[in-house]
């Protein structure tokens, strides 16, 4: 007998543990490391799965991003595109009555969206562009009043209302640049910052043409 298996034995012995009972937990240790191998494998293969689904979504987002390009969806291209929807509204409810919104040449690009239609912006706009109408429309509303001018915080369930308001289930990012663009279609009338004790917000700084006539109109129906 070698010095290996009787010191072996020796040790089972002293310690009143038989070879059998060594041999079994050793077969239990075989058993773990097998069950930890397919815990591995299982997650690997997750991995594997998220990283394709995020490959997917980057690849749906150039997609998405280069077909706004080629659809050129800066201002000076909305604005062509709103003054040829604005032409056909014209003509259609040209039997209206006179008190109904008319277009200006000071209206911003968020103002003219504003009138379209939602069938019209699903067909002409990108959807961040229609969230931000979404968001003009309801400004006066989810806005609070400050002696600087109206705020909109994004922590003040932005999300939540937009989501609601656009019947989607949006996610920050969605948010984010419908609230650039906002930035943008306003003309600077409404821009959007991160603030250091507030985060990211809205801020209106002048007035929009559009809300100034309906004010005026609808002073001028009281007085008369």
């Amino acid at each position: 007998m070698s010095n290996t298996t009787t010191s072996a034995v020796s040790i089972c012995a002293a310690e009143d543990v038989s070879v059998s009972d060594l041999a079994e937990h050793v077969q239990t240790l075989a058993d773990s490391i097998t069950e930890l191998k397919a815990e591995v494998a299982e997650k690997d293969e997750r991995i594997d799965d998220l990283e394709q689904q995020v490959d997917e979504l980057e690849a749906e987002q150039n997609t998405q991003e280069k077909r706004m390009d080629a659809l050129g969806m800066g201002t000076e291209s909305v604005n062509d595109d709103i003054a040829n929807l604005e032409d056909n509204i014209d003509a259609a409810n040209s039997n209206h009555s006179d008190e109904q919104s008319t277009p200006t040449d000071d209206w911003t690009p968020l103002e003219r969206l504003s009138l379209i239609g939602e069938d019209a912006l699903d067909d002409h706009v990108s959807a961040s562009d229609r969230r931000a109408v979404t968001v003009f429309e309801h400004w006066e509303e989810w806005s609070t009043k400050t002696p600087q001018g109206n705020l909109l915080k994004t922590s003040d369930n932005l999300k939540s209302l937009l989501s609601t308001a656009t019947d989607e289930h949006l996610a920050w990012k969605q948010v984010y640049r419908a609230c650039r663009r906002i930035e943008q279609l306003s003309q600077g009338r409404l821009t959007f910052f991160q603030h250091d004790k507030h985060g990211w917000m809205l801020k209106q700084h002048r007035p929009f043409s559009s809300t100034q006539t309906t004010t005026e109109m609808t002073a001028s129906s009281v007085t008369t």
